[in-house]
């Protein structure tokens, strides 16, 4: 019976190392979206056509937000499982955007209870508040808690609070990886492992137990540029000193919500029901009832009929190269070309966006998807718009771009490309399972999980593998109008983040999607 148990249990183990690199696992959503396109017109663009008002409300001048779920990129229309507590972060922009240019809104309250949210994403909400802020308008900000991020966010408020028994979890960056190598050696299932370049660190958990050299400088280099940002941008809105804020990171001195009022992390510690009271008493610009009456859906209805009209393309998650089903959702080759033909022989359809949040994916996909954007791109503008990742195949597609923007926080680059082959021989041979096997020709029989891969295979790989990491540098390169040695130095799988990738020319400026879209209807891509 244990016997039978480790069996089970191994088998499972395999099957899992084998799916993890057979299926690609991220769930994501591409979507697309015909927006009003005119270069003399501003703020015309709605980008929340399929979502609700969930935790946006507005009360006489106040603006209240609540953010709480999960921030995303965009909603998925078509999946039913999608998570309902979702919350599109265009739909939050878009809000701010109007509370910016109504006479009849002073104030922003910004509330957070347990918000799954990236950096990224913070970012972007913080400098459209910044927007609203810098027009003399007032934001403050309340939680029972704050994470890291959501305090990140809630920094830019003129006044923030929090309860007594509140805290800050205000402690610096780190990552933290599983290692597989010695669970492997015990049960005899293992990956061969062929990569190219030496920061391509996927498949590290697999070749270690532990961080590579390599890789650890290139986490330590990125994990440090994130925080930096993170602590500059709150030095300056709190009036911290960054030596300061290092010190009660280093400290934990953010837990007790005495300690945050002494280092003026907070304002005040409020209840809930005192922080509502405070709203209240905030001074009214006017007397109104008539802000906001124009909706989303009515001003579409206005400029939908444009002759000049802009396409932003969603492309989010893993990239794959078959076909989508009823299940599976992602980046795939076939729909996304598609849909670049069906919008490339649409007159009214001037520029298209594209918003890439992708990890990567299948090289092949890719590459094809590359080629489109390269063709699309001959007859209309393509600007891509990078969100919290763009890298490995996400960064391949990026590159085809007429002109690429990343957050400064984006996570791209990854330039390298590695394969992996599931090998379960020495488990099978433990437990007394043999096989065999006939073939008609002399490498007809050249892998199996039984068996592993033979060595002739393992060379062939090796070759694609090469030949794939020399058309990606080739790809970047003329995309880029970079030399291919220069490529190669700042590649070798190396991730960066958005700041670095535009002082190494992977992109051309920082900025969002509202840069972006701005970017595709200005007269240089127009005249």
């Amino acid at each position: 019976m244990k016997n039978f148990i480790k069996l089970v249990f191994a088998a499972f183990l395999g099957t899992f190392f084998s799916l993890m690199f057979v299926v690609l696992f991220f769930v994501i959503t591409m979507a697309v979206a015909i927006k009003s396109f005119d270069p003399y017109i501003e703020n015309v663009f709605n980008r929340d056509m399929d979502i609700t008002n969930k935790g946006i409300s507005k009360k006489d001048n106040v603006l209240f937000i609540k953010l709480e779920g999960n921030i995303i990129e965009h909603n998925s229309v078509n999946n039913p499982f999608a998570n309902k507590d979702n919350t599109n972060i265009n739909y939050i922009l878009n809000k701010i955007d109007k509370a910016k240019n109504d006479k009849y809104i002073n104030v922003i309250s910004l509330e957070f209870q347990n918000t799954s949210i990236s950096l990224t994403h913070a970012s972007i909400i913080r400098r459209k508040l910044m927007e609203f802020k810098n027009t003399n308008k007032k934001i403050y900000s309340f939680s029972n808690y704050y994470s890291q991020n959501e305090y990140y966010l809630a920094s830019i408020s003129d006044s923030l609070f929090i309860n007594k028994l509140g805290y800050v979890d205000f402690k610096g960056l780190y990552a933290e990886w599983l290692f597989f190598k010695r669970i492997q050696k015990k049960y005899g299932v293992k990956m061969d492992i062929i990569r190219h370049g030496k920061y391509k660190s996927a498949v590290e958990p697999f070749l270690s137990d532990k961080f590579s050299k390599d890789n650890k400088y290139q986490l330590k280099q990125l994990l440090s540029s994130l925080w930096a940002k993170m602590i500059s941008e709150i030095s300056k809105d709190r009036n911290i000193s960054r030596n300061k804020l290092e010190q009660i990171a280093n400290n934990l001195s953010s837990y007790s919500s005495k300690q945050l009022i002494t280092n003026k992390m907070v304002d005040d510690i409020l209840s809930h029901d005192e922080y509502d009271d405070f709203i209240d008493r905030t001074p009214e610009p006017y007397s109104n009832n008539e802000s906001y009456n124009i909706t989303v859906e009515d001003k579409y209805k206005k400029i939908k009929n444009s002759p000049n009209q802009i396409a932003i393309i969603y492309a989010l998650g893993t990239i794959n190269n078959y076909k989508k089903n009823t299940t599976a959702e992602g980046i795939y080759a076939e729909e996304i070309n598609n849909i670049l033909d069906r919008l490339s022989s649409r007159s009214r359809i001037k520029a298209i966006v594209i918003r890439i949040d992708s990890p990567g994916g299948d090289a092949l996909a890719s590459d094809i998807i590359w080629k489109k954007i390269k063709k699309t791109a001959n007859s209309k503008p393509i600007v891509i718009s990078m969100g919290a990742t763009a890298a490995s195949g996400g960064y391949y597609m990026a590159c085809a771009g007429s002109y690429i923007f990343a957050e400064e926080t984006t996570i791209t680059g990854s330039i390298g490309v590695w394969g992996a082959i599931p090998n379960a021989e020495k488990f099978f041979d433990k437990q007394g399972i043999d096989t065999d096997y006939v073939q008609t020709n002399k490498n007809s029989f050249t892998y199996s999980l039984f068996k592993g891969a033979s060595t002739k295979v393992k060379n062939v790989i090796r070759k694609n593998v090469q030949e794939v990491y020399d058309l990606f540098l080739d790809r970047v390169s003329e995309s880029r109008k970079l030399s291919y040695n220069y490529v190669d130095s700042i590649a070798q799988g190396r991730i960066w983040t958005g700041a670095d990738a535009f002082r190494l020319k992977l992109v051309d400026e920082v900025g969002g999607l509202d840069e972006a879209i701005k970017k595709s209807r200005s007269n240089e891509f127009h005249r």
